[in-house]
């Protein structure tokens, strides 16, 4: 076979025929979660055998290793299936004949925490016994091979013991501080018996008689007590007849020191139960808004265990029925009976859907009485060992009304499809409506809900989304965003949705929005013939993501018309030319209309293989050509476009009374008429289409003018003299540089001239012949492309003031050669990228973990878990090693503390910690867990002596949590939502970056960074969201900084040809390509041939200025692996293939390659590879050899 003798340049797109894979073996290719982590190799530690007393009820023992990179030695026990964890294997504990224990080896040098499971379990839940915290702290000090044991305790508890006779426990034993007392007394007194508790002047049961004791149910003529008291001594007992003037002698209570104490009083006082008592344990559980069908799950009770929950324990979910409590209005009671004092755990539940947590109960005495109240899904479970308040007075269940109203649903034909997602404040899930009411006021009929929730959920916040088609689940179209309420508790309390914005309490006045359409021209040569009708997707219309059909226009053209809402500023979208498989064959990537909010209707039209192109001119009531001295007069209805009868109007314009006849432009879809002249001041103007006067529908200027309703404009001829400079004369194509105007106003004239519009023709230099220029800055950052020749380079300046009047000048500019530094120096788009989260990349140092808090660090996804700036600094080498060049990493400034997590999940991850760095709380500062300034500092240092480069990740957008106070002259207002830029993303505090002073504050806090530590790079986050004006500031002050600095920004959904016009325009060097992933999927799925026209066309588009980035995974999705696993049901010997397919087209397509930390792989899998591609394909010549670059560390090439 020839020989691959040239290696592959990225940089230019090279694509051949041969189908060549270059295999980075520094590449991924592993199963990486949403925010994942990598692991790293450690130096070998001591073994651990693990013993287990197995319990009783189980049958076959696993264990589960959470430790990474930990070594499982079962010493041939073999694996068992725990059905309960979908069928996951895990290796069964080995058995030990002369202790009778069960034990399992574990090295590891990172150890987390393991639980043992009992794999053969027909429960609902696999039972385990879990081990983490502090028990694991100990075993990381064990510095030799150990064995530790698992062991029953004298309370029923399991418990880790240095050795099998229990004389130490693994974690040293903290002295209790109260006591769980219970005192039963067969009386001599009578029936009125109480229990007077001291120790000098400590009374814990009260005052003389004491507490009164109740009678001992099963056992006659005993009374019983319970107390929790101090246990830093003992006490003294006096049994008496609650103060009637009998009592027996004191006796001393032995509490100091113990958890828990129980004595009997026969005569004499003991701490010995009496045979024929057993342990009765009873819980009552407040059923607020669960119904009246209540039922208790348990298991993990002694197998003596008698009660409502015994014997469902096996998979016969969900328990024993309860009874309520005949004294207690909404209490239901449950009581078990054990022989032993055994603790055990339950649920209380309705078997519709709404549950307690686990209750893990502690058996403390013969008589244990619990009360439990709240649900999981309200996230307020809560156990007490003395009656609550609503013990005795039930707080009542709370009812009240949802309104909701979407103008696109029709309660006619839409009713059972229509409901609410909800959560928190005791509701989880659906609420379908069910009920209609008309509105006369508004004119309109609401669907309608009638919930009830506890009545203890009276104040607290609901979160919710309505759902258009709940037969279709999510896909059937939902609410833009998340929306709240808080539940008032007034009496038939009301609440009104209306779909866009919160529920509010009092009924909204509704106002029917204007429809607005794309109507889209589609060619694609052939389709027709073989029987495809091409399908419209989008998701920024602000309806639901439904595919539409194209209708056919004849020839080879199609055409579809979609709805758009107000809040629709531009419609992305991609045609689907085959959508039954998964992932759909598509014509190219996403692709994108920007649709202005005030327009009605936009018309495009677009070619097989190519981008979308406005057909016509956006609808304009004139327009002033001051150079012509003319005004061009225009009239478009919309809606008689839309249906098709726009040409057969008759349309006249009359200007200053004076009517003229308008003509038709079948080119530009409008009626139009060309004045000549302009005079200053005012000119009035009206249309009168089909006999009906009308104002400009575009222009809010209007009055009276001859009795009746005109528009107008006004003009005056302006004198001004524009001038032009540049920051740097000369300049590289791998530089940027800054162009910036001044603009001086004749004296003379009568108003003061405002720029409207300003534009750089910089086609010379390979942009643009019409750059825009942002108004408010008036200067932009230029580039050159690699292809600009050397040498003085003229850019023409327009500059256009509110009048229309235009005044013009020019700039001279030097492109000079790139000279590169050395061999380590590399060109922008030569980057490859390694894009970690630090907190979970390495710890460098452990002694930052708890800096922003003790409770914000640990084991828990909602944690830090220690990554740093030291951690990237040590493992430096490494990464060189990979070939990676550039490293990306996440936000650096000081981040709130974190959130609670209320919703679904809060089991799971009860507190979501800032450690991802997305929720800042002091832009000037560096947050302390990532480490110190000096780390900071040495880290960028130590990456600049390899030729490494460092890309910070910031947030322009928004603050986080909790930070409204901090920010308030900063933050728009919350309740404002208007398209991606005006709205709270997520309920985050969202600066008004249109504000000038915001904007002016939030790029001086960010350009400090690369400023005063030398950051090389921003990647930029939630891009879309911010407005052009912040974007160009930040990249004008960067640059004046450091001309080679360059921004990669994040807009979400983006690709090379959708990207929000922010490539291009002096805002961002490149855009993260949000296509490339699916072009991925679908190249390893084997359509070829499509992915090939995509890269055909995006390598067309690509430039050194104008560039995206590719990865297959990042921390906001599941990794490539893994979603082919999930989505698509790879095996995993699949997936590793086709993710090494996807690796090596990320690396050889043009472009900047994002590798995402943790995809990793050793040369064996890339050899593996190679032998699995010979045995397929046994007839093709297969080679791997060494690839030339870093990156590129070897080359497959089959032939």
């Amino acid at each position: 076979m020839r020989k691959l003798k040239e290696r592959f340049h990225r940089k230019h797109g090279i694509v051949s025929c041969i189908f060549s894979m270059v295999l980075a073996l520094a590449m991924i290719v592993t199963m990486v979660p949403a925010i994942g982590g990598a692991t790293t190799a450690y130096a070998a530690s001591p073994t651990i055998r693990l013993y287990l007393d197995k319990p009783s009820t189980w049958n076959t023992p696993v264990v589960n290793v959470w430790a990474p990179g930990a070594t499982v030695d079962n010493h041939g026990a073999g694996n068992a299936t725990i059905t309960q964890w979908s069928n996951q294997e895990k290796p069964k504990l080995a058995y030990e004949e002369s202790s009778g224990f069960y034990y399992v080896d574990v090295q590891s040098s990172e150890w987390t925490g393991f639980q043992f499971v009992d794999a053969g379990s027909d429960e609902k839940a696999a039972p385990e016994i879990k081990t983490e915290g502090a028990a694991i702290e100990q075993i990381k000090t064990f510095t030799s091979d150990a064995s530790i044991y698992c062991l029953l305790d004298g309370n029923g508890n399991y418990q880790w013991y240095k050795d099998a006779t229990k004389k130490e426990t693994l974690i040293p034993a903290s002295v209790p501080t109260e006591c769980d007392l219970t005192i039963n007394y067969k009386s001599t007194l009578g029936d009125d018996v109480a229990a007077y508790i001291y120790h000098e002047t400590n009374e814990p049961a009260g005052k003389w008689p004491g507490q009164t004791m109740t009678a001992t149910e099963g056992h006659e003529g005993w009374y019983t007590m319970h107390l929790t008291l101090d246990n830093s001594t003992d006490y003294t007992l006096i049994l008496n007849n609650d103060g009637q003037g009998k009592e027996l002698d004191k006796v001393t209570l032995s509490t100091k020191g113990k958890a828990e104490a129980e004595y009997w009083f026969d005569g004499s006082l003991s701490e010995t139960k009496p045979a024929d008592w057993k342990y009765v344990t009873t819980i009552h559980y407040l059923a607020s808004g669960m119904g009246s069908t209540i039922y208790n799950y348990m298991w993990g009770a002694d197998a003596s265990a008698t009660g409502a929950g015994v014997g469902k324990e096996w998979s016969k979910w969900p328990g024993g029925q309860i009874k309520e409590n005949a004294d207690h209005s909404g209490w239901y009671d449950v009581v078990y009976t054990q022989d032993v004092k055994q603790n055990f755990s339950c649920i209380f539940n309705n078997n519709s859907g709404t549950q307690t947590d686990n209750i893990d109960v502690s058996v403390t005495s013969t008589s244990t009485e619990l009360w439990v109240t709240g649900t999981q899904s309200g996230g307020d479970t809560t156990v007490y060992k003395t009656a609550p308040d609503s013990w005795e007075a039930p707080v009542p269940d709370h009812t009240f009304t949802m309104y909701y109203y979407n103008e696109d649903l029709s309660t006619d034909t839409d009713m059972g499809k229509v409901d609410m997602w909800m959560w928190n404040a005791g509701l989880n899930g659906s609420y379908v409506f069910d009920e209609t009411e008309y509105d006369a006021a508004n004119n309109v009929t609401w669907f309608k809900k009638t919930i009830t929730v506890a009545g203890s959920n009276v104040g607290k916040t609901v979160g919710l989304k309505a759902r258009y088609d709940i037969t279709q689940g999510w896909d059937g179209g939902s609410d833009t965003a998340d929306r709240s309420f808080t539940i008032s508790g007034d009496e038939n309390e009301v609440l009104y949705y209306v779909d866009g914005s919160d529920p509010v309490h009092e009924k909204p006045v509704i106002k029917q929005t204007e429809k607005r359409y794309l109507v889209l021209d589609y060619e694609n040569p052939g389709l027709k013939e073989k029987d495809i009708t091409p399908q419209f997707y989008t998701w920024t219309s602000g309806y639901a993501s439904v595919l539409t059909n194209f209708t056919y226009a004849g020839g080879d053209k199609w055409t579809v018309t979609i709805p758009a809402k107000p809040s629709c500023t531009k419609v992305d979208f991609c045609i689907a030319l085959d959508s039954t498989g998964d992932p759909w064959i598509k014509d190219g990537g996403d692709h994108s209309v920007t649709f202005p909010s005030d327009q009605k209707v936009i018309y495009a039209s677009m070619k097989a293989g190519s981008e979308p192109e406005i057909a016509m001119p956006y609808n304009v009531g004139y327009e002033v050509d001051a150079e012509k001295q003319q005004v061009s007069y225009y009239y478009r209805d919309d809606a008689a476009f839309v249906d098709g009868t726009l040409k057969n109007m008759t349309v006249a314009v009359d200007v200053n009374g004076t009517e003229y006849p308008m003509t038709y432009n079948d080119a530009t879809k409008r009626f139009e008429y060309v004045k000549s002249g302009l005079t200053d001041g005012k000119t009035h103007y009206r249309y009168k289409a089909n006999g009906a006067y009308v104002v400009d529908a575009f222009n809010s200027n209007s009055e009276k003018y001859n009795n009746e309703d005109y528009s107008y404009f006004e003009y005056y001829k302006l004198n001004a003299t524009v001038t032009a400079e540049v920051m740097n004369k000369s300049f590289n194509y791998n530089e940027n540089d800054v162009v910036k105007f001044k603009v001086e106003q004749d004296s003379s004239d009568a108003k003061t001239l405002e720029v409207a519009s300003a534009s750089i023709d910089v086609s010379s230099i390979g942009g643009s012949n019409a750059m825009p220029i942002e108004p408010e800055l008036q200067a932009v950052t230029i580039s050159a492309t690699t292809d600009t020749t050397l040498g003085i380079k003229t850019l023409p300046i327009t500059v256009t003031d509110q009048y229309g009047n235009k005044f013009s000048t020019t700039v001279d500019v030097e492109i000079t050669d790139r000279v590169k530094e050395n061999k380590k120096d590399f060109d922008w788009d030569e980057a490859v990228v390694y894009f970690m989260m630090t907190d979970r990349f390495f710890d460098g140092n452990e002694s930052n973990n708890t800096a922003s808090g003790a409770d914000t660090y640990g084991d828990n996804p909602g944690l830090y878990h220690g990554g740093d700036f030291a951690g990237v600094t040590a493992k430096l080498d490494y990464l060189q090693d990979l070939g990676v060049n550039t490293i990306w990493i996440t936000p650096i400034v000081e981040n709130i503390k974190g959130v609670a997590v209320t919703d679904e999940g809060s089991k799971d991850v009860p507190y979501n910690a800032a450690y991802h760095g997305y929720w800042a709380s002091d832009f000037t500062k560096l947050n302390p867990t990532l480490g110190t300034t000096g780390e900071f500092e040495t880290m960028i240092s130590e990456a600049h002596k390899r030729g490494m480069r460092i890309m910070v990740d910031i947030v322009v957008n928004h603050a986080g949590y909790g930070t409204e106070s901090t920010f308030a002259d900063m933050l728009r207002d919350k309740s404002v939502s208007e398209g991606d830029i005006k709205s709270w993303q997520s309920g985050l505090p969202d600066f008004a970056t249109e504000n000038a002073d915001v904007r002016a504050k939030l790029v001086e806090w960010q350009t400090a960074w690369m400023m005063d530590y030398g950051v090389d790079y921003f990647r930029v986050d939630t891009v879309k969201h911010v407005d052009s004006t912040t974007w160009a500031a930040l990249k004008n002050s960067t640059t004046k900084v450091n001309s080679s600095f360059k921004m990669i920004g994040e807009y979400f959904g983006a690709g090379y040809a959708s990207n929000g016009s922010s490539l291009g325009t002096g805002q961002m060097d490149a855009d993260l390509d949000f296509d490339f992933n699916d072009q991925a999927t679908s190249f390893v799925s084997g359509n070829i041939s499509s992915v090939e026209k995509f890269l055909s066309a995006r390598n067309s588009a690509l430039n050194n200025t104008y560039m995206t980035g590719q990865f297959l995974s990042s921390h906001d999705e599941d990794g490539f692996k893994a979603a082919l696993m999930n989505g698509k049901k790879y095996t995993e010997d699949e997936a590793t293939s086709a993710a090494l397919v996807a690796a090596t087209l990320q690396l050889t397509a043009k472009g900047i390659p994002v590798i995402y930390y943790g995809e990793e792989v050793s040369e064996e899998d890339a050899e593996k590879f190679t032998e699995e591609i010979t045995e397929l394909y046994p007839d093709v010549d297969v080679d791997i050899q060494f690839g030339g670059q870093p990156i590129y560390y070897y080359v497959l090439a089959v032939e």
